[in-house]
């Protein structure tokens, strides 16, 4: 991917369409592009090949929206990243295909766990990116509107018998899950920082 994204920004920078100073913005910018088709795409195969592809976008939808404003876990390395997701998405599926019972509740459940979740620690900073106090506000606001709308679209759906309501409760889950791993992970480097420190 490093070498891919390399070789296109020297492409745009002999074209003129960026600078040479902006090459490593640039570089980045193109990587994160790629990692996303990558992941994107993993995400919607597995889908298709398990008869889920709705799931898959359902999935897809909700880390783009909700993920976006809550923060969460951040992985250093574009390998782990997807490791991350697509085996988060794999363990929704596994999930969804295991409770066939008691939807309403099980729905129910992951939607309040989830929600608690957003009210609690939306949003968990980035360790590369700093919010400003208006970002963390409109950022806090945002994941708890999005949360809220999806759990109440997760009951409607459960409730009128279609699973795909547990499919958006599990994913909420999945978020609130990595929302405290990256709490984990954040608190774990400030320690590590504040090691070096001293």
């Amino acid at each position: 991917m490093e070498k891919i994204s390399s070789l296109l920004t020297e492409e745009f920078i002999k074209r003129d369409i960026i600078t040479s100073e902006k090459r490593e913005i640039c570089r980045i910018g193109i990587e994160l592009i790629l990692a996303d088709i990558i992941n994107f795409t993993a995400i919607l195969l597995i889908g298709l090949i398990a008869g889920k592809f709705v799931y898959g976008c359902i999935y897809l939808v909700l880390f783009w929206t909700v993920r976006r404003f809550s923060g969460g876990f951040h992985a250093k390395t574009y390998a782990v990243c997807r490791t991350v997701t697509i085996g988060t998405f794999v363990l929704v599926l596994l999930a969804a295909r295991l409770i066939n019972a008691h939807l309403i509740l099980y729905t129910a459940a992951l939607d309040i766990a989830a929600i608690a979740a957003v009210v609690l620690f939306a949003p968990v900073k980035h360790p590369n990116k700093e919010l400003s106090d208006k970002e963390i506000k409109m950022n806090r606001f945002f994941s708890l509107v999005s949360v809220l709308l999806f759990a109440a679209v997760s009951i409607c759906l459960v409730s009128a018998g279609l699973k795909e309501g547990l499919c958006i409760a599990l994913t909420l889950f999945a978020i609130a899950v990595l929302m405290l791993a990256g709490l984990i992970s954040n608190r774990r480097r400030e320690g590590k920082n504040d090691v070096k420190v001293c």
